[in-house]
């Protein structure tokens, strides 16, 4: 039996035309969910011509996601301060509490609601010290969290009865902020292309071609996870991906 997502509305159906002609623009973006529709936005208020184009339906991909706004990292903090000390690994984290604000920010301007549920990093009793450690270094760099154990949750029947909680977490509809990002997009000139799978891309020429049409661009955006590897590029050899870049303030020479 197949899954569907608790976000994507019964009434979802494709909104905008496939791409069936070939065009020339000044950039294509490959990827029609939050990364995609971000990047347009923000290169449109920078008075760039954008198309966008889409395999399925405009966040479609994003609407199989939790739809949590978490300001944790894929490491613990600890980690990252064995890494790269304190102060950097201060640096790196605070890049993903700004994001989370940031994307509230975002989803406010579009009267999309977020929810401050928190969130919650769950262990064991074995971990306790581990975790009240962890606790530790996130207030001392100043990020909120709050340690708890809870023996009688039922939520925890496996033996995770313990763990920390970041308060400024949010919920939000991954479907919904995607579909209210492309629409605004769209007042501000970006041009989107439904169930437009990219059949073959030419990097050198700048050409995305489809089954029945092509656009032929200055540059190429590939926004997604699997997108990269689908046209033979290493994840690591992409230029433009989700990420965080830490380094010393920049002059302006």
């Amino acid at each position: 039996m197949k899954s569907k997502s608790i976000w994507l509305p019964p009434n979802h159906q494709q909104n905008y035309e496939p791409l069936n002609k070939h065009l020339k623009d000044e950039i294509v973006i490959i990827g029609g969910s939050f990364t995609g529709l971000v990047t347009a936005l923000n290169l449109l208020k920078e008075g760039y011509s954008v198309s966008l184009l889409e395999a399925k339906t405009i966040g479609l991909a994003a609407s199989r996601s939790a739809g949590v706004l978490a300001s944790s990292l894929e490491r613990d903090f600890i980690d990252y301060i064995k890494t790269y000390g304190f102060e950097t690994a201060k640096r790196l984290w605070s890049f993903s509490v700004i994001g989370v604000e940031a994307v509230k920010e975002l989803a406010s301007s579009l009267g999309v609601p977020t929810e401050d549920t928190g969130s919650l990093y769950v262990s064991y009793q074995e971990d306790a010290d581990y975790i009240q450690q962890e606790g530790g270094e996130r207030r001392k760099a100043g990020f909120e969290c709050e340690y708890f154990e809870n023996l009688n949750n039922p939520l925890y029947e496996d033996g995770a009865t313990l763990g920390l909680i970041t308060p400024g977490d949010s919920l939000i509809d991954p479907y919904q902020f995607c579909v209210a990002i492309a629409t605004q997009a769209v007042t501000l000139g970006l041009k989107i292309y439904e169930n437009s799978p990219v059949k073959s891309l030419d990097s050198k020429q700048g050409t995305c071609k489809t089954s029945i049409g092509s656009i032929t661009a200055d540059k190429v955006i590939l926004a997604g996870q699997s997108i990269p590897e689908q046209f033979g590029f290493k994840t690591k050899n992409v230029q433009l991906l989700s990420f965080c870049l830490a380094t010393e303030v920049l002059s302006n020479t």
